[in-house]
C-alpha cells in the first residue's frame, strides 16, 4: 500500500519538479563545498580533453590506448624540457641585462622627477633627512594613510594564516593533476561511453546530438585559442624582442601570448609593461609607439587571418561571452569557476539555441493573428 502511495505521489509533476530543484540545489551546494578538491579534477579534465585528439591519432595507427598515452606523455615531457633549455637561458640573460641597466633607469627616473618638480614648482623629499622632515610635517596625513594600509595588510596576514590548508590542497593538486590527467586521458572514451549508456535509449540520439554540439563549441574554443595564443606569442616575440629589442621582451611576449587564451587579455596584460620597458630603455616616444604597433598588427592578423584560418566559420563562443563567463564564474566559484566557465557556457549556449529553434518552429512564432 505504501509503495502504491509513493508511486502515486511521484506521478505528480509538481513533485517531480520539486525533486529536480532539490537535486540541482544539492548538486550546486556540493560543488561550492568541494570546489577546492574538484579544481584538480577540472584541471586534469581540461588537459585530457585538449590532448585526447592526439592520442586518438596514435590509437588510429593501431597503437594501444595506454601505450599511446605513455608515448604522448614522454614526448610532451621532452618538448617541455627542450623548450625550457632553449628559453630559460635567454630569459636569464634578459634579467641580467635588466639588472645592469637598472642603475641607469634609477638615474632617468630621478631626472624625470626633477623635471616634474621644476615644471610644477613642487619639492619632493630626496634624502633620508628630507624624508624625515616631510614625515614630521605631514604626520597626521601619514598616520591616516598608514592606518588605511595597515588594516588590509593585517587582514591579509590573518587570512594567510588561516589558509594553510589551502596551501596543502595546492601542493596535493600538483601531485593529483598529472595522475588524474593520465588516467582520464587513457579512459576518456570509456567514460563517455558509460555516460551515454546511462541515457534512456529513446533519448540517446538526441543526447548524442546535444553533446556533439557542446563538444564542437568547447573544442573550437580551447584547441583553437591555444594555437592562436602560440602564434600570437611568436608574433609578440618577433616585434618586442627581435625588432624593438625591449628588455624582458621575450618574457613579456610569452606571457602575453599565454594570456591570449582568454580573448584580449594578452593585449591588456602585455602592452603596458612592454611600453614601460621601452620608455625606460630608450627614453623616446618612437619605441612605445612601436610597442602599440606590434600589438595592433598582431591583433589585426589574429582577427582577420589567424582565427578565421584555424577556427573558420565553425560554431564557437563569442570573445565577449567568454570574458563575461570567466568573470561571472570566477566570482562565484573562484579558480574552479574559471575552469568550468567555458564548458558550462557551451552547454547553456546549445540549450539556448535549441530553445530558440523550438520557439521559432512553434505555434507562438508561426501562428497567425
Amino acid at each position: 500500500m505504501s509503495l502504491d502511495f509513493l508511486r502515486e505521489i511521484w506521478t505528480n509533476r509538481w513533485v517531480k519538479l520539486a525533486a529536480l530543484i532539490a537535486g540541482i540545489l544539492l548538486f550546486v551546494y556540493l560543488i561550492v563545498v568541494l570546489r577546492s578538491i574538484l579544481t584538480a579534477l577540472a584541471i586534469a579534465w581540461v588537459l585530457a580533453y585538449i590532448c585526447d585528439p592526439l592520442v586518438d591519432r596514435l590509437e588510429a595507427r593501431r597503437i594501444p590506448r595506454t601505450a599511446g598515452v605513455i608515448i604522448f606523455t614522454v614526448v610532451l615531457v621532452l618538448v617541455i624540457v627542450l623548450a625550457g633549455l632553449i628559453l630559460l637561458p635567454t630569459i636569464a640573460n634578459e634579467f641580467e641585462r635588466l639588472g645592469k641597466d637598472m642603475p641607469d633607469y634609477g638615474t632617468q627616473i630621478g631626472s624625470m622627477i626633477e623635471n616634474f618638480e621644476q615644471r610644477y614648482d613642487i619639492n619632493l623629499p630626496h634624502t633620508a633627512e628630507d624624508l624625515s622632515v616631510w614625515f614630521s610635517v605631514n604626520q597626521e596625513t601619514v598616520k591616516q594613510v598608514a592606518e588605511q594600509i595597515y588594516t588590509p595588510i593585517v587582514s591579509l596576514i590573518k587570512n594567510s594564516l588561516n589558509s594553510i590548508m589551502a596551501w596543502v590542497t595546492f601542493l596535493l593538486t600538483l601531485i593529483v593533476v598529472p595522475v588524474a590527467w593520465f588516467f582520464l586521458l587513457r579512459d576518456i572514451d570509456r567514460i563517455n561511453e558509460k555516460i551515454v549508456n546511462l541515457v534512456p535509449p529513446r533519448r540517446r540520439d538526441s543526447f548524442l546530438e546535444f553533446m556533439h554540439q557542446v563538444d564542437e563549441i568547447i573544442s573550437n574554443f580551447l584547441r583553437g585559442q591555444i594555437v592562436v595564443a602560440m602564434i600570437l606569442a611568436v608574433l609578440y616575440a618577433i616585434g618586442l624582442w627581435l625588432i624593438l629589442d625591449i628588455p624582458l621582451g621575450l618574457l613579456i611576449a610569452l606571457f602575453a601570448g599565454v594570456a591570449s587564451i582568454v580573448p584580449y587579455l594578452g593585449v591588456v596584460l602585455g602592452i603596458l609593461p612592454a611600453m614601460a620597458m621601452a620608455f625606460l630603455q630608450y627614453q623616446d616616444w618612437q619605441h612605445p609607439l612601436g610597442v602599440i604597433l606590434v600589438f595592433a598588427v598582431a591583433q589585426a592578423l589574429e582577427g582577420n587571418l589567424i582565427t578565421p584560418k584555424i577556427v573558420g566559420d565553425k560554431l564557437g563562443l563569442h570573445p565577449v561571452t567568454v570574458i563575461f563567463a570567466l568573470l561571472i564564474w570566477a566570482q562565484l566559484l573562484g579558480f574552479f569557476g574559471m575552469l568550468i566557465a567555458v564548458p558550462l557556457t557551451a552547454v547553456l549556449q546549445v540549450v539556448l539555441m535549441r530553445l530558440i529553434d523550438r520557439y521559432q518552429a512553434g505555434e507562438l512564432y508561426l501562428g497567425k493573428d
